[in-house]
């Protein structure tokens, strides 16, 4: 008789010249109590030596596939070159400079169980240049109508069920792609839950995107204004709530 290969998760894993981090990440994955997954690492055109290390990393899993891009696609372009080669029932997210407590999948895997379409959950965030940490809570329940505000929910804490949701691709936009990602996905209004535990820690760089919190908070002016079209004072009105959204996550 021959043997089920079908794999319950599906792990994506874009990296661009995260060789300080990408040990880490794929560690914490190596390390899950529950192990019945694929991965995809994406190798996004790097110029360090992350490939290098990966392949040492991964050559002898048969579990690992690694994609390596000649060209620069940029985290949207890296994550759908992943979906499209997701065989998992159960999608999740790892960015190269995050990682994952042991427990994580097999805690996942009992709420799915339980009928939900994605879940997230609590996380850390970690200042890569200090050290210093900060437990995020997550709101349980959330809607589109929530969505629309800011976005409490970080792609390397979320994991949805592919045969229930679809696959759905990341748009190459030039504002908060996994904003607007889950924005597209709770247009279907899935049975989504925010778990308060913590399953995530989230490496946060004095140098990246998520901690420059002007220009992040110019996208979001953007994202309202520009893709919703919404009007100036509701713009405003959402704009408000975001940056306090924000202070409350600050390192």
């Amino acid at each position: 008789m021959k043997k089920n290969t079908k794999k319950i998760f599906s792990i994506i894993i874009p990296c661009y010249n995260g060789a300080n981090t990408i040990r880490r990440a794929i560690s914490s994955i190596l390390e899950q109590s529950y192990n019945n997954f694929e991965v995809i690492i994406i190798n996004d055109a790097s110029t360090d030596d992350c490939l290098e290390i990966i392949k040492k990393l991964v050559s002898n899993d048969s579990r690992f596939k690694i994609l390596n891009l000649k060209k620069n696609l940029g985290l949207s372009g890296a994550r759908n070159s992943g979906l499209q080669s997701v065989r998992g029932k159960y999608v999740c997210f790892l960015d190269a400079d995050d990682w994952w407590p042991s427990k994580k999948l097999e805690e996942y895997l009992k709420l799915f169980n339980e009928g939900y379409d994605l879940l997230y959950s609590n996380y850390t965030r970690v200042n890569a240049q200090t050290g210093k940490k900060k437990y995020i809570k997550v709101i349980r329940h959330i809607e589109y109508k929530d969505l629309l505000a800011y976005n409490p929910i970080p792609v390397s804490s979320a994991a949805f069920n592919s045969e229930t949701i679809g696959i759905y691709k990341f748009k190459d936009i030039l504002l908060a792609e996994d904003w607007v990602y889950w924005l597209d996905i709770f247009k279907m209004k899935p049975k989504s839950l925010g778990i308060n535990k913590n399953y995530m820690f989230y490496s946060v760089s004095s140098g990246t995107l998520s901690s420059n919190k002007l220009k992040m908070a110019c996208r979001a002016w953007s994202l309202f204004r520009s893709y919703h079209n919404f009007s100036f004072l509701r713009s405003i009105f959402l704009l408000v709530k975001y940056l306090i959204a924000g202070v409350r996550k600050r390192i």
